[in-house]
């Protein structure tokens, strides 16, 4: 009984991987964690690199330019105008120019909404400056004058981004499924399926079974590109298994309200902001506001990921409350699923 059983599902998962193979979309989806991976690490480089941004005047006197040039890096533009037209522009670039009084120092041009250290860096490199031509001795202003913080907030914005992209990860996995569900119901495979020996949990256990072995599959280059091999892989990979069900069960949805390849990309564009864009404000909500998350899995998701791939804090409470709150998300649109795929009817 057990082997037949097991018979059946190993001939679906082996059904679907012939079938994929030869699908340009689910080639394209399998690729898409070595490049979103080596993106990643292409780009993160130059995000942790980036130092302040001076806008000087022409008229900025050479020995003021030398100071900022040795903190940053130098724009320089035609005249005070063009200075605060810079630094209102969308990146937080500081402002300097020549004041006309003999003696003063430049005048420094912030828009306000600035971190506050970055803010005050070119006042204190100008002082310091100053005061070194004046003849005091100085010790050197350091190139970052909140460096342990600012490392730590670099440290923060990969794991971050890291832990979003892992997560990212199974939901491209749940797309591939819901396609694949979509192409079985068109091609009239489901019927064939109705009147065969495969029960429903049967088709349903193959095709979460193959996503969650290319899921776990795929997180390897998703991680390992940007961070190395140097991580907890069982933290992580227990973490990505945990958020399975709650991403796996968007590819569900799409298979049960799609009828053709245009309304399933309407349904992704209306599930992948919940899906995708709810885990960020667990980063970027005020403490008294996260209790809003708590009820989606994909919020634990991510926090286990971000725990597990460097903040030496415990993922596994995390994890455990994404399996908790996504596994009845899976088991609600699994039975939707069924009656969608006529197994409901099948069996009454």
């Amino acid at each position: 009984m057990f082997a037949r059983i097991l018979s059946r599902v190993l001939s679906l998962i082996a059904k679907d991987l012939r079938t994929g193979s030869r699908d340009q979309l689910m080639t394209y989806m399998l690729l898409s964690p070595f490049v979103l991976g080596l993106g990643f690490a292409l780009l993160m480089p130059i995000l942790e690199g980036a130092g302040p941004h001076f806008v000087v005047s022409e008229r900025l006197d050479a020995t003021w330019v030398d100071a900022l040039a040795a903190h940053g890096e130098i724009e320089r533009v035609a005249d005070r105008e063009a200075v605060v037209a810079r630094v209102l522009d969308r990146d937080d670039a500081l402002g300097v120019a020549q004041v006309d009084h003999p003696g003063a120092l430049p005048e420094v041009i912030v828009e306000g909404d600035e971190a506050e250290a970055l803010r005050g860096l070119p006042a204190a490199i100008l002082d310091h400056a100053a005061r070194t031509r004046a003849g005091e001795v100085l010790t050197a202003v350091e190139r970052v004058p909140v460096d342990p913080e600012g490392a730590r907030a670099r440290s923060q914005l990969r794991l971050i981004t890291a832990a979003l992209l892992t997560y990212a990860v199974s939901v491209v996995v749940g797309v591939m499924l819901g396609f694949t569900i979509l192409e079985e119901k068109t091609s009239g495979v489901i019927r064939t399926y109705l009147v065969s020996p495969l029960r429903f949990w049967e088709y349903l256990a193959a095709k979460l079974g193959l996503a969650a072995v290319l899921a776990l599959a795929m997180v390897v280059p998703a991680v390992a590109l940007p961070l190395g091999l140097s991580v907890d892989w069982l933290a992580i990979e227990l973490s990505t298994l945990a958020g399975l069900p709650f991403a796996l069960s968007m590819g569900l949805i799409v298979g049960v309200v799609a009828k053709d390849q245009l309304a399933a990309i309407a349904a992704l564009k209306a599930l992948l902001p919940l899906w995708t864009s709810l885990p960020i404000l667990g980063f970027v909500l005020p403490q008294r506001w996260l209790w809003t998350q708590w009820a989606f899995a994909n919020h634990w998701t991510v926090q286990a990921l971000f725990a597990a791939m460097g903040e030496r804090t415990d993922p596994w409470t995390s994890a455990a409350l994404a399996a908790t709150t996504g596994v009845p998300v899976l088991l609600a649109v699994a039975w939707w699923l069924r009656g969608r795929l006529g197994y409901a009817q099948a069996s009454a």
